[in-house]
């Protein structure tokens, strides 16, 4: 890349590293590397940021000598006096949350780091959406009661959703089979899930390994969900409250391996909120322990019957889901379509009543016979003018500079909150930006075929405002999907 722009600068110094390294000149590697980031902000005039991923290993998998017997532990912070740079700022990200808390304080005094966590789950509407992506790329059928007990059974998390998808002890074709799935990744040593994890607990543990650290991780992973003092800690234990010195070190220990989290409150703690790692935990440790084998089976299966208890069988979550995920059954039907790579003529059927103007209108016809290229369920346009707008769902057909597309804006609202005069400038307002950036991409024939669809219907004003304006209208009715 320096080459392509030409910038000597930048080259020369990539030059001096490698000579650098061919001359195993390591201290004056390092100096040139870490500094190189400010350096480049000189010859170039742009700022860059900085990005580190599992940055605390460099605190021990580093070593100053070929014989690997002197740690580099100390080598993140090099980087400190970087972090404060408007110019060149640090991203860094680590997945051992107490090992990169303890590096942190240690060699970012003064909050040069802040600590931002991020949580791994989605929500559930973001899961389902996240499992069915998953299954169209997989090209992997699921049935609605299948997806719907993939995302529950792991809590909306897409890392364990890409375990389960690739796992090969995978079988969607049934809820027994997710189940057998997913005990099979947490319980089978040649699982995603078990491996990863148990890599994670090995490397935490073994600073606490004895017993009463793992019983006081049980403990509190099985009160996961709330705190704990340590007086109740000490109880469970069946620890007199002269050994509490004894187990504020063990807690702080645990706290630091990233096993469990502290609190504002010196004096509580709480487990991993973290359903699937209080398994694992269970499966690693709980006959050790109780001397009670788990059987991870019972449980999953206990866990979807505790789903389907008062009259939230399977199918009436399903029913509830098509409601509740409109863009969703939209973006399924649209991809059964591509997948078999015909076109989506059954459109004009999905539509409410059309004005015969509407209904003759080239766009509808162009429309009719387009195969689809792509499809993007929440597609954002960005303007400075307006910020981000959302289209919900995209579908694409193009070629060279044609550019064909369906446009849906969905909303899920009873009959006594439908469409108001806003929602509807907006969706127009949407069309008109989007329509914008694709001229200045380039396309020279645009055609797009707005529908805007509205779960219980229009009132009909607003529909007859969106048919003057070009936009078909649709319903669950139109649609047919049961309410």
């Amino acid at each position: 890349m320096a080459k392509e722009h030409n910038n000597e600068d930048v080259i020369n110094e990539m030059n001096e590293f490698e000579k650098y390294m061919k001359n195993e000149s390591a201290e004056q590697a390092i100096d040139l590397a870490f500094g190189a980031p400010a350096g480049f902000v000189g010859y170039t005039g742009k700022n860059f940021l900085v990005m580190i991923d599992e940055i605390q290993y460099m605190t021990e998998y580093i070593y100053k000598d070929k014989e690997e017997k002197i740690q580099a532990y100390n080598l993140p912070g090099a980087f400190h006096g970087l972090v404060e740079l408007k110019f060149a700022p640090m991203l860094v990200a680590g997945s051992y949350i107490g090992w990169m808390m303890q590096m942190m304080q240690k060699m970012f005094v003064g909050s040069r780091l802040r600590h931002y966590p991020i949580s791994p789950k989605l929500d559930f509407k973001g899961g389902m959406e996240a499992v069915y992506k998953y299954a169209q790329h997989y090209n992997i059928s699921l049935t609605p009661e299948t997806a719907l007990i993939i995302n529950q059974i792991v809590q909306y998390d897409p890392f364990y959703m890409t375990a389960l998808f690739c796992s090969p002890f995978r079988d969607f074709t049934s809820v027994e089979g997710v189940i057998n799935t997913f005990v099979e990744e947490i319980s089978n040593k040649k699982g995603e899930l078990y491996m990863t994890w148990m890599e994670y607990i090995n490397i935490s543990i073994n600073k606490v390994n004895d017993r009463y650290a793992k019983h006081i991780l049980l403990i509190l992973s099985k009160n996961r969900y709330q705190k704990m003092g340590r007086d109740e800690i000490l109880n469970q234990l069946g620890w007199s409250n002269d050994r509490d010195r004894e187990l504020e070190e063990k807690l702080r220990a645990l706290e630091y391996a990233g096993l469990i989290e502290g609190t504002t409150s010196s004096f509580h703690y709480q487990g991993i909120p973290d359903d699937i790692l209080d398994l694992l935990f269970r499966e690693r440790y709980q006959h050790e322990i109780y001397n009670k084998p788990l059987d991870i089976k019972s449980e999953l299966r206990k866990t979807i019957n505790d789903l389907e208890k008062d009259n939230r069988s399977l199918k009436s979550q399903v029913s509830e889901l098509k409601g509740r995920m409109l863009e969703l059954v939209v973006w399924r039907k649209m991809n059964q379509y591509r997948r078999k790579g015909q076109t989506i003529s059954f459109l004009k059927n999905k539509l409410r009543a059309i004005p015969e103007d509407l209904k003759n209108h080239f766009r509808l016809a162009i429309v009719d016979s387009m195969t689809i290229r792509m499809i993007y369920l929440n597609y954002y346009i960005q303007s400075p003018e307006t910020g981000p707008l959302e289209l919900d769902v995209l579908v694409e057909g193009m070629s060279d500079h044609t550019y064909h597309a369906v446009l849906f804006e969905i909303k899920n609202r009873d009959e006594k909150n439908l469409p108001s005069e806003k929602d509807l400038q907006i969706f127009v307002q949407k069309i008109e930006l989007f329509t914008y950036a694709l001229t200045r991409q380039g396309f020279e024939n645009i055609v797009l075929c707005p529908v805007y669809f509205s779960a219980n219907g229009f009132d009909n004003d607003s529909e007859k405002w969106l048919h003057e304006h070009y936009i078909y209208t649709a319903d669950m009715g139109s649609w047919e999907i049961d309410e």
